[in-house]
């Protein structure tokens, strides 16, 4: 096994060489593939169009090292804290070195809170969040209800919309956080100008949603096995 958690996807590296910011992810299997589910919150046509089966993920081994990853974490955790905070480490000299700020996404196909998942870390009892977050940029896109998870100056939450969540996704709108939606806009047309009077910026041009300003409905554009589907999880490209 590669024991390199944190890499960059397709989607990660759109970000970089515009900014002065380095992205990676730690890519585990998403919902319960693995056998534990890392998505609690996750909806059957949130499933079904996870972009963690698009690109390189349609290959068994890129899936089956995503089950080895997720099977460390919940199997072996005192090798996954050393192994990442390692990684870690090593990704913020390299960012140094180059002087970018660097960026991490630790669910890039799960939904884990790391804000209170402990590991051991150094030899005390920390999570990553608090034990790095003074020197990395952490954020992430959750199904949570904000309610329950609140976002932070150390860990960025974008929350997201299923079908299923809609008045929280406008409480935590009117509140001033932001929210993901995908639409069914097509790829050569223009998002709509707002979702529930929120005005919609894209989210396809860059992963920097820790820069978007709050308030804001971050559009996305169907991919994968949801485009052209009807299902609730893709809202109408129209203003509301």
């Amino acid at each position: 096994m590669n024991y390199n958690l944190l890499s960059s996807t397709a989607k990660l590296e759109k970000s970089e060489g515009k900014s002065r910011y380095v992205i990676r992810g730690l890519s585990l299997a998403p919902a319960s593939t693995s056998g534990k589910n890392v998505c609690t919150h996750s909806t059957a046509d949130c499933r079904l169009g996870c972009v963690a089966y698009s690109g390189n993920g349609r290959y068994p081994a890129v899936l089956e090292a995503r089950i080895r990853r997720t099977n460390v974490f919940f199997g072996e955790r005192d090798k996954f804290a050393d192994l990442i905070s390692k990684d870690i480490e090593k990704f913020i000299g390299k960012a140094a070195k180059d002087d970018l700020t660097p960026c991490i996404r630790l669910n890039v196909f799960s939904d884990i809170p790391w804000e209170r998942s402990p590991l051991r870390i150094n030899g005390k009892k920390t999570t990553l969040i608090e034990e790095y977050g003074d020197r990395v940029i952490f954020y992430d896109y959750t199904k949570y209800p904000h309610t329950k998870r609140p976002s932070s100056d150390k860990y960025h939450l974008t929350y997201s919309a299923s079908g299923e969540n809609t008045d929280m996704c406008r409480d935590a709108l009117h509140e001033g956080h932001n929210v993901a939606v995908v639409f069914d806009t097509k790829k050569d047309e223009a998002l709509p100008d707002t979702w529930f009077g929120h005005p919609v910026i894209s989210g396809d041009k860059d992963d920097l949603r820790f820069l978007d300003p709050k308030g804001h409905v971050i559009g996305l554009y169907a991919k994968g096995r949801l485009r052209g589907k009807d299902t609730p999880f893709v809202f109408k490209g129209v203003s509301t």
